[in-house]
């Protein structure tokens, strides 16, 4: 099966990945090329110079004030979270 659609960068669940493949952030921390698998972005309007991010492995506290949260995720196949 082909899709139309296609993910940002593997970081998709497998359940959903169309080429059951193992998406490529699972692999990267399955092989140890990231210390956390945690991902982060930083959404930027160049107000202030900086362009946006996408940070594999953790977060960059510079990017940030304050504390972050974290909700667990409702269905894992998608990242949907309580409200």
């Amino acid at each position: 099966m082909t899709s139309k659609a296609d993910g940002i960068l593997g970081l998709a669940y497998e359940s959903i990945a169309s080429s059951n493949a193992t998406p490529f952030f699972d692999v990267a921390y399955q092989q140890g090329a990231i210390a956390t698998d945690v991902f982060s972005f930083f959404l930027s309007e160049k107000q202030n110079g900086n362009d946006s991010q996408l940070i594999l492995g953790g977060v960059d506290p510079s990017l940030f004030i304050g504390e972050i949260k974290y909700y667990p995720i409702t269905l894992d196949a998608w990242y949907v979270v309580a409200a």
